[in-house]
């Protein structure tokens, strides 16, 4: 269906025959009238509001209606008809004593007149001032992923996403537009039909079909949300109806694959790892195991082996065997997704109905680790009178995620050596060491659920009055409401020894947690807006105010001695019960105002003013003022350029401009509060309650304010077939919100004051060609971005230590701080005279039966005092013997696109990836024998030193944990670059031809076969997934350790009647 209203680029442009006349009738005669239907080329819908205009006379003309249709009158058989309309490339076409001329329009790759979503309202492409992108409905269509925001990664330059877990529903999506703006945080404010949404969840979870377009708000355009827009802008606009009543459906079903595999050690792998070791070390370290124990491993035996502690198993006897939990745990997964639409309009009205679901699935194996989504859409509008229109939207969401409650973390692959088999010969889950409490593979089948599911209610509304004489006002209200149901069961599951006797249990205190959670998100706004020109000159202003209100209610109830009867309530937990709860509520108040002039629509100005109020702060500090001022330069319309054909569009841009940021700061975090508790008191030692003063607070504190300034040109040649832009900007919060170090007298915590500075600078560029050449047509884009910032000012910001450091003044946030080293000893003399001279008091330097010898690495003194360390110096800011090698951030991130249709053919492909990310891998997995009781890596087997090996990339083996530490940890050599390019997206596609849709009676028929994550290159030498980022293999509570991401291979169809 031809796109109404506003049309972005298609990847199309126009043919060589610029229009398609599809059938005519000749006749020789004047004064005729000229009948005809007008259709998109591409989807050979009918196209309603066409301007059809005879040319060289004035007034005489037709719009086509709603089903593309049109009557005019000419003068003669040799009249010229003007067929025009926004987005289209505008056609002109002889009668030639035609009486019926039916056109097929192309879309108008030029498109300078393409209307963009802006903040409160719409523009031109060619009267924007500042740095602004357009995402279309193209890149959501067809694409094998359940989460929106995935979709827009690499589509557009200065947007980054990235995910912190493949596990659907669990994803941990993070988006960040031009790099980092706050020590706190923060991400980009998310605005869906005019309205923000109540939390990034509602965009992340709604149905893909449904969107019609998403704006990207980078500079100081993003200033008109103020408070709320250091960290850019997010426009998200959904589809509406347009034209004759049609039904769409679409289906598609997913098949889910592994990816790459973690590097972990078989079973036969582990035990050759520890004899390796064992030959490379001075005092050979079999750990627990024993010598003849892990030759029984390298040999691939199973059975009982003698271990050394007189605990593990029967007084140290264990069996053990083939394990391999990676097989055991993940494996090939389905999904689908349907979407089914109905949509039109009359001259009165439009609409839009849509109804949504789709199902994906974890790699996770033992159980079900997934989300299933629900959705929703009613979006309408009417013409009540000729100046008034009313829009309703309505929508709904439900997701429901599900998964294991048990074993995930680096419980689920890491922590145990693959020497323990899931059961036992009896059938029963099977205790690691005979004794222990871990198995993964009966925590997540038998350790009970987690259950939770997200219900999102939206109503939008929207009423437009056209005063006249230029002015018009509208009035909106949306409400928000969120109901949130949380049950987690945690279940006792018994664990055996190999003989079937009771060893100890996973979850020994079982229990049930339900968590209930009421939000509602409330926002209203009134404008006035005024459009005026006046020769030459043209104005264009609008005012508002804008009103929200965020209320949430939590409760919180918990019992413990659940027993597992097939029963999971609340009620029938027989243990202590606990509960908690509250709610808070916080509101913001804001004024704003935007004009816009334009001379000749050469020179364009826009000034964007902003007063926000905020419920989080004390009086007299809860208002502040933003703004913005842009300028641009349409060098293409000058004069001295009109002769100029190859330049389609030249603009120069500037803006400068002021945002805010409140992360960080709590609803109540300027009022002193009480805290409760309870302590030993009296000489029996009671236990009583207490209360005390819940740290110190200040009232002087307010928002962050950003400073943004940016510039940029945007060009185009041959028709825009040729098109790209760049950018470079700067971002500068000054008044950042830190905890400054205070001497101990103050004896409390002192709360965040506005005492910080960050400066963020970067550049943008994209480049794109898109030609069509008969029933051929083809695009190819190229976008890149990088960021880099500098944490300028940070009271006690100055400790520096190996590793990864978040806050250190002078240097990017999240920097690396490694030990410089200079190879490996490869002489004993050489080890000698190093601990000659380092083996000192205060120094890292191993000794004992972790001593240094040949093949270990040689650290550097760079500080050049005598010591081993990575201490500062007293006297100075300092960094010890560890030096800067760079952040954590992605840099020189992009996107490759790639598209082509021919007759019904299509094709699409994005490549995706990034060029810089240093990795520093820590803890579980991260290097060998970094901990003993855990699985080990593979990656760096046959890389290491060894006698034969002299030149080897890493240090020499050794299980001697302090050893391993030194020769790894932080070693300037273990920084690894992140390079990698993915084919993100692939969708190859076939639309059965008209003559076979009007017999069918179908307007649209589509096969396609889609891809996600198919295939990467990447420089990792890990060989960790490369979106896994820097910690893939930390430790802790992390829910993504080792958790693989998959490759998705899609079939689906498109339907249209």
């Amino acid at each position: 269906m031809a796109l109404m209203l506003s049309l972005s680029y298609s990847g199309v442009s126009a043919a060589t025959d610029p229009y398609k006349v599809v059938s005519q009738t000749n006749i020789n005669q004047q004064d005729l009238t000229i009948t005809g239907t007008v259709t998109a080329k591409e989807d050979g819908m009918p196209a309603a509001g066409v301007n059809v205009i005879l040319k060289g006379a004035t007034g005489v003309g037709a719009v086509t209606d709603f089903d593309g249709n049109y009557t005019i009158d000419v003068p003669s058989a040799s009249s010229v008809l003007i067929f025009s309309y926004v987005g289209f490339a505008t056609q002109e076409i002889t009668v030639s004593g035609r009486t019926n001329i039916n056109v097929a329009l192309d879309t108008d790759i030029s498109a300078l007149d393409e209307v963009v979503v802006v903040g409160y309202g719409t523009a031109t492409k060619e009267s924007l001032t500042g740095s602004i992108d357009q995402v279309t409905s193209e890149v959501f269509e067809d694409r094998a992923v359940s989460n929106v925001a995935l979709s827009l990664q690499g589509e557009t330059p200065g947007l980054t996403v990235s995910r912190s877990s493949a596990r659907p529903g669990n994803e941990g999506v993070n988006l960040t537009i031009r790099g980092a703006t706050s020590v706190n945080g923060g991400s980009p404010l998310i605005v869906m039909d005019g309205a923000p949404v109540f939390d990034d969840s509602e965009f992340f979870q709604m149905n893909p079909d449904d969107i019609e377009s998403i704006s990207v708000l980078k500079d100081g355009a993003a200033s008109i949300y103020g408070s709320r827009a250091a960290n850019g802008v997010i426009l998200v606009t959904t589809k509406k109806g347009k034209g004759q009543m049609k039904v769409e459906f679409s289906s598609m079903l997913r098949v889910n694959v592994l990816g790459e595999r973690p590097p972990m050690t078989s079973y036969q792998e582990y035990g050759q790892l520890w004899l390796d070791a064992a030959e490379q070390d001075t005092t050979p370290n079999y750990w627990n195991w024993g010598k003849e124990t892990v030759e029984g491993f390298a040999a691939g035996r199973e059975g009982w082996f003698q271990t050394v502690p007189a605990g593990w198993g029967y007084d140290g006897l264990i069996y053990m065997g083939d394990a391999d939990r990676y097989e055991e745990l993940f494996g090939t997964n389905f999904g689908n997704q349907q979407n089914l639409s109905l949509s039109g309009s009359s001259e009165q009205a439009r609409y839009r109905l849509s109804f949504g679901h789709s199902e994906s699935q974890g790699a996770l194996k033992t159980a079900y680790d997934g989300v299933e989504q629900y959705s929703v859409r009613l979006n309408t509008d009417f013409n009540i009178t000729e100046k008034l229109n009313l829009a309703a939207n309505v929508s709904l969401q439900k997701n429901v995620t599900s998964s294991p409650s048990t074993s995930f973390g680096r419980a689920l692959l890491t922590q145990d050596m693959p020497t323990f088999p899931a059961k036992n010969d009896l059938g029963q889950w099977y205790a690691n060491f005979g004794i222990g409490s871990n198995n993964s593979i009966a925590g997540t089948t038998d350790g009970g659920r987690d259950e939770k599911d997200e219900i999102i209610g939206r109503l939008t509304l929207n009423l437009n009055y056209d005063i006249g004489a230029g002015f018009s006002a509208n009035a909106t209200a949306t409400y928000n409401n969120v109901n949130e149901r949380q049950d987690i069961t945690t279940l006792n599951v018994p664990l055996y020894n190999w003989n079937g006797e009771y060893s100890n249990s996973i979850n020994p205190n079982p229990n049930i947690e339900s968590t209930a959670i009421t939000s509602t998100y409330q926002t209203y706004g009134g404008f006035l807006n005024y459009e005026k020109s006046l020769g030459d000159h043209n104005f264009k202003g609008m005012a508002g105010i804008t009103a929200e209100k965020y209320l949430y209610k939590a409760v919180t109830g918990r019992k413990f001695g659940l027993e597992d009867e097939g029963v999971y309530d609340i009620n029938v937990g027989t243990g202590v019960q606990e509960s908690e709860g509250g709610q808070t509520q916080y509101g913001l108040y804001s004024y704003l105002a935007r004009l816009n002039y334009d001379y000749k629509g050469k020179y364009l100005l826009e000034v964007v003013g902003r007063r926000d109020g905020s419920s989080r702060f004390a009086e007299g500090f809860k208002f502040n003022n933003y703004g913005n001022v842009s300028i641009g330069w349409n060098v293409h319309r000058e004069a001295f350029l009109e002769n100029f054909d190859a330049l389609s569009n030249l603009k120069l841009r500037g803006s400068y401009g002021t945002s805010g940021n409140q992360v960080g700061i709590g609803p109540y975090d300027y009022v002193s509060t009480i805290g409760f508790g309870t302590d030993l008191f009296g000489t029996g030692g009671t236990l009583s309650p207490t209360a005390y003063i819940d740290g110190l607070t200040t009232t002087t504190r307010t928002w962050e304010e950003v400073a943004m300034s940016n510039a940029g040109i945007d060009i185009g040649f041959f028709n825009n077939k040729l098109s790209g832009s760049f950018d470079i900007y700067k971002k500068e919060n000054n008044g950042m919100l830190v905890n400054v170090q205070y001497p101990e007298v103050l004896g409390a915590t002192a709360p965040k004051t506005n005492s910080g500075t960050l400066e963020t600078t970067g550049w943008e560029a994209a480049i794109m060609w898109r030609e069509s050449k008969g029933d051929f047509s083809y695009n190819v884009g190229f976008n890149m971005s990088d960021t880099n910032n500098t944490l300028v000012n940070l009271e006690g910001g100055n400790s520096i230590q190996a590793g990864v450091r978040s806050t250190v003044e002078g240097f990017p946030l999240d920097s690396y701080f490694v030990w410089a080293t200079d190879g490996v000893f490869q002489t004993q003399a050489e080890v000698d005279a190093y601990n000659a001279q380092y083996s000192v008091a205060g120094s890292e330097v191993p000794t004992g039966a972790s001593a240094l010898r040949v093949g270990d690495v040689r650290k550097l003194d760079l500080d050049g005092n005598g010591v081993i360390n990575d201490q500062n110096a007293e006297e100075e800011k300092g960094q010890g013997d560890v030096k800067y090698v760079g952040d954590a951030q992605a840099h020189y991130v992009f996107g490759i696109n790639l598209g082509a249709k021919y007759k019904g053919f299509d094709f699409t492909a994005l490549f995706q990836g990034q060029f810089e990310q240093n990795v520093i891998r820590g803890e579980v997995n991260a290097y060998p024998f970094g901990v003993p009781w855990s699985n080990q890596t593979t990656a760096y087997n046959g890389k290491m030193w060894t006698p034969e090996n002299t030149g080897a990339a890493y240090p020499r083996l050794t299980s001697q944990r302090n050893l391993a530490t030194w020769n790894w940890a932080n070693n300037d050599f273990f920084v690894q670059n992140n390079r990698y390019i993915r084919l993100k997206t692939l969708v190859l596609g076939y639309t059965l031809p008209r003559t076979v849709l009007d017999r069918l009676k179908m307007d649209k028929i589509r096969l396609y076969i889609s891809g996600n994550d198919l295939f990467e290159f990447t420089s990792l030498v890990d060989g960790f997934d490369p979106e896994s980022g820097v910690t893939a293999a930390n430790s802790g509570d992390n829910n993504r350790d080792m958790y693989p991401f998959q490759r998705t291979f899609a079939l689906g169809i498109n339907v249209t009647f």
